[in-house]
């Protein structure tokens, strides 16, 4: 199993705040996909940004599957959960697809 290693970071809000994560879509960044609709939703959530390797300032990984890169959604959004010290179990998600189906 070859789970790449996501990075991200804070679009809007504060850790105190539910966490809503959001991710790209093939091509672009989570921060020029979502920059927009995060400012208007960080009065409500803490919301995180995920970039798809080699995207944005991601480092490219070597080839892996759609469950692989599940399972590296999760780490991450693990750390995002650590850092804000109340181990969040629970979060919001919204993306967008990856490309065409």
């Amino acid at each position: 199993m070859t789970v790449p290693r996501i990075t991200g970071g804070r679009l809007a809000g504060r850790p105190h705040q539910p966490l809503l994560v959001v991710g790209p879509s093939l091509g672009t960044s989570s921060t020029a996909l979502w920059a927009t609709a995060a400012g208007l939703l960080g009065d409500t959530f803490h919301v995180v940004g995920w970039d798809l390797p080699g995207h944005g300032a991601a480092p490219v990984h070597g080839p892996f599957t759609i469950g692989e890169l599940a399972a590296g959604v999760l780490a991450y959004v693990e750390e995002v959960a650590a850092a804000r010290g109340d181990g969040a179990t629970q979060f919001a998600y919204a993306g967008v697809s990856l490309g065409p189906g």
